[in-house]
């Protein structure tokens, strides 16, 4: 299903959530309590938002590693953050 819907599940996500679900990526984010030089595996990463948002967090020196069974989604998330470090 998820790799049918990969293309539009962002903009998609962003109006079934009434545009909240930037509020709870940052909510989810901070709740991890992950640092510089910490090491988190996103599993169901889907489109990488997440791990993208993880990553920024655990720099200098962490790492994130995005994890998810639908292809679609990880090649969308591989090309939004395609030549970017971690």
């Amino acid at each position: 299903m998820f790799d049918g819907i990969s293309r539009v599940y962002d903009p998609m996500n962003l109006v079934i959530s009434a545009f909240q679900e930037p509020r709870w990526r940052r909510r989810a984010v901070a709740l991890a309590g992950l640092g510089p030089g910490g090491r988190a595996i996103d599993v169901a990463t889907g489109t990488g938002k997440v791990a993208a948002d993880l990553h920024r967090r655990a720099q200098p020196g962490g790492e994130v590693l995005g994890v998810d069974i639908s292809p679609g989604m990880i090649s969308v998330a591989e090309r939004r953050f395609d030549g970017r470090p971690g």
